[in-house]
């Protein structure tokens, strides 16, 4: 047993140097050291210049709230140690990087605490440290990678069976949040599968998550005058993937005259454009609120068809991000929607008995066939409805396919998780 174990930490570590050389090399050939960094670097530079987190948008630079603050704050105190050009890019970089080391060794363990069978575990790290979207978000300074290896660790904490762990998955759970907001609802719904198994856990993380994330909230509530969220982008989402030429995601069908695509933002009009100028983000919130449900009272059809798109983006591929219909994306993300299809048939079709479970009539069920667990597909549904529920009535991104990746991967790894259970028959529940 020891050598069998020894032989397998040795293919994890393997799997984890796998993970940080195969995103070194996506870095390389994307050009991750000339990729802008968009809103969380502007907010590090704010922070790093005393201005507080700040950014600059519409002719008014004030108090932001259009990114969670763990990210910004990592790469203020990157910047602060090692600058904020080539030094500070290189190791913002280098920490994605490892953070997929990370997230593969906690895939692991998840899957340890998931699946009856460790090649199934070591199946959902390798899937974790090789799969293209994961390597292309590690290119960007933004907090992808690190919210995977967050969600990991959380999923491996959460579902172990000690009740000492709970508070640290609380802590892991407010992390990955206050990291990337669109996780809360994911989250959330892992939670709530797991206090259906182990209440007293689920209640302990719950509350940990939540001393943890509401000083932020106190936060944006006081700087908005009014309640709001972890992020407040929501309404500009709303604007963004819908409307007239709108595909459901960030671009629309317009493109201008280098037959780059348009967002919405770009094409309002003079007086809208004019009417969000100088004005704070709680305000021009409130113009963009309207302006949508506007719209989608005037074509509820249309919107519903958008909706509808947006969930298909999510689960396979945002064919309008020109990023995301390279060819090693396309075929990557048509294998993992493959792959979780033939898992959820081949779960649909397996003995509705848990082991334990006990039978009279032993026609009905051949002990030779594999009993697997539910609940690694149960989470794995829970974390694809909480990214539905986040995305599919807003805007439909690209980046949102790291997420998914997880809930993919946790669907394919069950089919290897074979393990034979012994059954007993006597009475048939």
């Amino acid at each position: 047993m020891s050598a069998t174990r020894h032989k397998f930490d040795w293919i994890l570590l393997a799997l984890a140097l796998l993970a940080v050389f195969a995103r070194g090399i996506a870095m390389w050939r994307l050009g991750a050291m000339q990729m802008p960094a968009g809103e969380d670097r502007a907010i590090a530079m704010s922070l790093l210049e005393h201005r507080g987190f700040s950014f600059s948008s519409f002719s008014y630079s004030g108090p932001t709230s259009c990114r969670a603050p763990v990210y910004p704050l990592m790469l203020c105190g990157v910047y602060a140690l090692f600058g904020a050009q080539q030094n500070g890019t290189l190791i913002a970089l280098s920490i994605n990087a490892l953070a997929g080391a990370v997230a593969v060794i906690a895939a692991y363990y998840a899957g340890r605490n998931l699946f009856q069978r460790r090649p199934a575990a070591l199946l959902l790290a390798l899937g974790i440290a090789i799969c293209p979207t994961q390597l292309q978000a590690a290119a960007y300074q933004q907090g992808l990678s690190i919210s995977v290896a967050g969600l990991m660790l959380m999923l491996a904490a959460i579902t172990s069976t000690r009740v000492q762990r709970a508070p640290l998955a609380g802590v892991l759970a407010a992390l990955v949040v206050l990291t990337e907001s669109i996780l809360v609802f994911p989250v959330a719904i892992v939670i709530a599968f797991i206090a259906a198994r182990k209440p007293s856990a689920a209640i302990i993380a719950l509350l940990t998550s939540f001393c943890i994330v509401t000083p932020w909230l106190y936060r944006n509530a006081v700087v908005h005058d009014e309640l709001t969220g972890v992020t407040n982008n929501v309404w500009v989402d709303l604007f963004s993937g819908n409307g007239d030429n709108a595909t459901g995601s960030h671009n629309l069908r317009l493109t201008d005259f280098n037959h780059k695509p348009l967002s919405r933002l770009q094409t309002l009009t003079p007086i809208e454009a004019d009417q969000l100028k100088h004005k704070s983000e709680s305000k021009r919130n409130d113009l963009l609120r309207r302006w949508s449900f506007q719209w989608i009272s005037d074509h509820p059809l249309s919107y519903a068809k958008l909706c509808g798109v947006r969930i298909a983006k999510l689960i396979w591929l945002d064919w309008d991000h020109p990023l995301a219909r390279n060819a090693w994306n396309v075929i990557s993300r048509s294998v993992l929607l493959l792959g979780a299809i033939i898992s959820a048939v081949a779960w649909f079709f397996r003995p509705r008995v848990a082991p334990g479970d006990v039978l009279d009539q032993p026609s009905q069920l051949h002990a030779d066939r594999p009993l697997v667990p539910l609940k690694a597909g149960w989470v794995a549904i829970a974390l694809a409805l909480g990214l539905a529920a986040a995305t599919a009535f807003t805007m439909a991104e690209a980046r949102n396919a790291v997420w998914m990746d997880v809930a993919l991967l946790l669907a394919i790894a069950s089919m290897a998780d074979t393990k034979r259970q012994s059954v007993r028959y006597s009475n048939l529940r």
